[in-house]
């Protein structure tokens, strides 16, 4: 077959950018355009995709560049596949072009903005709009958690049977090789810095627990800056890291944090279970289906919980190892090569 992929995300040439779906995107198509020995995948994008990521995936693998971007989706590649018919078309980026006469495949990684409108301003409509119609008229769903498909039922109607759960993995490079040097001992925390990651209660958290601790601790933050955060002395704002340098970061860290409002997945959590870090995170839906018992949980609207939860691990050192331990052998159980196994099976349903 010929396997037609929205891969608009990976012609992002602002590194700003490369989070969230394009990381997804990297390497869900670099284990299964390795496991996929007999279809081909046209990946269309409104940018040329660098060829250092074009390498990380299978000889079965062409890159379309389709321009202008603008109206690039319901346009430029409806004209294309107008043109142009392909055998399947996979979904990437949580969309469906309008006009797609053969069978599709749409991953949908959370409806956040259903939950939370306010946050996302203007862009609301546009991404209900985009989704809904998505969701409708495609022929398979693919949900990134069993919490994910239970919205896309209960806020859209979906009947349970159209969707299929793959989780996200950890990246099996994920071998943290040196340890970052610092002065404090620090709390990490990784995602792009926006009202939905809680930062404002997740600082103010931080900084009761740190005056228990004398002062003595650090809390980094990693990841694009959206919300202009300036750092101080007792938090250092990182703005985005490269994905090379996240393992390292991991391991020098004593503690993740991760308060998050709304998650799709959570795979900085997941990234940080593997790591064997103790972590702190939120008591919702979607990470307690990720994380188990593996974590600590707190109530991301209540600060001094929050705080409280980090200070039990910080001094509770036989509770923090265990913590970590359960943590490191719970990600075992998400691999890039599962999830591409599961989505193999689903695209060979339609051969």
């Amino acid at each position: 077959m010929i396997i037609g992929v929205d891969a608009g995300c990976l012609g992002i040439k602002d590194i700003h950018q490369q989070t969230g779906v394009w990381r997804f995107a990297v390497e869900i198509l670099s284990s299964l355009t390795h496991q996929d020995k007999e279809n081909n995948y046209f990946l269309y994008s409104f940018e040329k995709i660098p060829a250092g990521i074009l390498g990380k995936f299978s000889n079965n693998v062409k890159n379309i560049v389709l321009k202008p971007q603008k109206f690039w989706l319901s346009g430029r590649l409806s004209a294309e596949f107008l043109r142009k018919k392909q055998d399947l078309f996979l979904g990437l980026s949580q969309a469906l072009p309008f006009y797609h006469p053969f069978p599709s495949i749409i991953f949908v990684h959370d409806l956040a903005f259903e939950k939370f409108p306010q946050a996302y301003g203007n862009n609301y409509k546009r991404l209900s709009r985009q989704t809904k119609f998505a969701v409708k008229h495609c022929d398979k769903i693919v949900a990134v958690s069993k919490a994910t498909k239970g919205d896309l039922v209960k806020l859209y109607g979906i009947a349970e049977n159209k969707i299929e759960v793959i989780y996200h993995g950890v990246s099996k490079n994920f071998q943290p090789v040196e340890q970052i040097k610092s002065k404090k001992p620090y709390i990490l925390f990784v995602g792009t810095l926006k009202p939905l990651k809680n930062i404002g209660r997740m600082m103010a958290a931080f900084r009761i627990f740190n005056r228990k601790m004398k002062n003595n601790y650090q809390l980094v933050l990693a990841g694009a800056n959206e919300l202009k955060i300036k750092s101080d002395k007792e938090i250092h704002v990182l703005g985005f890291v490269d994905d090379r340098d996240l393992p390292s970061l991991y391991l020098g860290a004593e503690i993740f944090l991760s308060p998050s409002l709304a998650e799709g997945f959570g795979l900085p959590i997941a990234e940080a279970m593997s790591a064997g870090l103790p972590v702190v995170t939120s008591d919702i839906p979607t990470i307690k289906e990720i994380a188990g018992d593996s974590v600590l949980y707190a109530d991301p609207y209540d600060i001094e919980d929050i705080s409280r939860k980090l200070y039990q691990i910080a001094v509770d050192k036989k509770l923090s190892c265990k913590i970590g331990e359960a943590g490191k052998n719970r990600a075992k159980s998400f691999s890039w090569d599962k999830s591409a196994d599961k989505l193999l099976k689903i695209i060979n349903q339609y051969a």
